[in-house]
């Protein structure tokens, strides 16, 4: 087998257990209906993502690539309160957590910012789909509090976080074009 993927293989395997790990412990002790759980579940997901990234390229699915012309738009994020998230994000100590996604004042390399942006959302869409099984799990069982808890944190870590990048994307694709076709001229 080859080393890299037998390295990814073992990297995978471990962060996978701690992860069953934490998740476990936590619901064994405070229960699967705790916020506690909920938030351990989110965030090791999400740990997982980042902690892998360098071994693992994430990438969004190819149907979730594109920005839609209602999502140019902007009136729906704005509907749904992406920018207030966006503005808290821009703040520390969130802003810490990712710095590659911002551009700066006099950003000349915005295909590597957009490549940054995609790629922090791909590890958003990723971290959510890993909680999947949790939350098939919660509705199975009827663990009603916890599922809420589960959506809560999940909106609060990855889907407004991407629902952000997604709005950020969309705003600095025409920039990129423009760009682009002031540089052949």
């Amino acid at each position: 087998m080859n080393y890299r993927i037998s390295r990814l293989i073992i990297l995978l395997a471990i962060s996978c257990a701690a992860a069953i790990w934490v998740v476990f412990f936590a619901a064994r002790g405070v229960g699967l209906n705790s916020p506690l759980t909920a938030f351990c579940a989110v965030c090791v997901a999400l740990g997982i993502v980042v902690l892998n990234s360098s071994a693992i390229h994430w990438s969004l699915p190819k149907a979730l690539k594109p920005i839609r012309a209602w999502e140019s738009s902007g009136a729906a994020y704005a509907l749904l309160g992406v920018s207030i998230c966006g503005a808290l994000l821009r703040r520390p100590p969130f802003r810490s957590f990712n710095t590659s996604v911002y551009a700066g004042e006099h950003c000349t390399n915005l295909g590597k910012t957009y490549a940054s942006i995609l790629k922090a959302e791909a590890d958003h869409f990723w971290a959510l789909t890993f909680t999947a099984p949790l939350i098939c799990y919660e509705i199975t069982c009827q663990y009603w509090h916890g599922l809420v808890w589960l959506i809560l944190f999940n909106a609060l870590f990855n889907i407004y976080p991407g629902l952000h990048l997604r709005k950020v994307r969309a705003r600095l694709e025409p920039l990129m074009m423009r760009r682009g076709r002031n540089e052949k001229r």
